[in-house]
């Protein structure tokens, strides 16, 4: 415990117990013997003044997250008080206990346990700001979107992955004159990579919430038929070319360009993760 100071405790818990009953076996419900009792919480008390950390500390199965489950409500304890800035945190109802429920929050070991699974990310902290009016209207969306973007990858990452995507490609080509039949997956996953970096560009332009999604997926379709028209380009300006010559198109076409393509592509793997 740290921070030690005089003033009253914003957190007291006083002789608290929890008692669960254990389910009976049928030879136990059939001789009659009563339900065994484990005792999870076995009189905790403590308190924590503003400004306080307390760490809890014990071995697997010895209390811990039932205390804690106790004093978010979650458990009823069988005996004992939890008061949070006086108020007895066990007879809080409406609006007050929303407000304790902002305050004082436990943080699940288990996310699967915790979390709804038919409802995306964006729709829990749409219902939890709703329920608990932190927003209003258009408010809950932008907010939404704000705590999202606090989640999202950084430029210092996806820029350098990026760039080493592009050197791997141009590297593949120097080693294999054959396309790889994974060699399809593995480009959409780049495809994936980029449209990261460029929902990144996005966000600093500044564009609008609303026109996010529709801009990322123009901005992608945009960039994809601009690649599409320079390889047309490209198979129009050498496909004639490179007919009955392709030993001599690779070596003095497709190797220089490859290598020339992931040294640039190293290069800037390197300054963008140092940046």
């Amino acid at each position: 415990m740290n921070g030690a100071s005089t003033t009253a405790p914003v957190m007291r818990v006083d002789d608290l117990h929890m008692q669960f009953k254990r389910r009976r076996s049928m030879t136990e419900r059939l001789s009659g013997q009563p339900a065994r009792i484990v005792h999870a919480l076995n009189g905790v008390s403590f308190t924590v003044a503003r400004g306080e950390t307390l760490g809890i500390v014990g071995e697997s199965g010895c209390g811990k997250s039932t205390l804690a489950r106790c004093l978010v409500r979650l458990n009823t304890p069988t005996v004992g008080t939890i008061s949070y800035d006086g108020k007895d945190v066990l007879t809080l109802a409406g609006a007050a206990r929303r407000d304790y429920h902002r305050r004082v929050q436990m943080v699940f070991q288990d996310p699967y346990g915790s979390l709804n699974p038919r409802m995306t990310v964006r729709q829990a902290l749409t219902e939890a700001i709703r329920f608990h009016g932190l927003r209003a209207g258009n408010a809950v969306a932008e907010r939404v979107c704000e705590l999202l973007g606090l989640v999202r990858l950084p430029p210092s990452i996806v820029e350098p992955l990026i760039a080493l995507s592009i050197a791997y490609v141009a590297v593949e080509n120097l080693f294999t004159s054959e396309l790889s039949p994974w060699r399809g997956a593995l480009v959409f996953l780049f495809g994936l990579l980029h449209g990261l970096g460029f929902a990144g560009v996005l966000g600093e332009l500044g564009v609008p919430r609303g026109q996010f999604a529709a801009a990322l997926v123009s901005f992608n379709v945009g960039v994809e038929l601009g690649q599409l028209s320079v390889i047309s380009l490209a198979m129009l300006a050498v496909g004639w070319w490179r007919a009955g010559r392709s030993e001599v198109y690779r070596r003095w076409v497709v190797v220089p360009v490859s290598l020339a393509i992931a040294i640039v592509g190293l290069y800037w793997t390197v300054v963008r993760a140092m940046a």
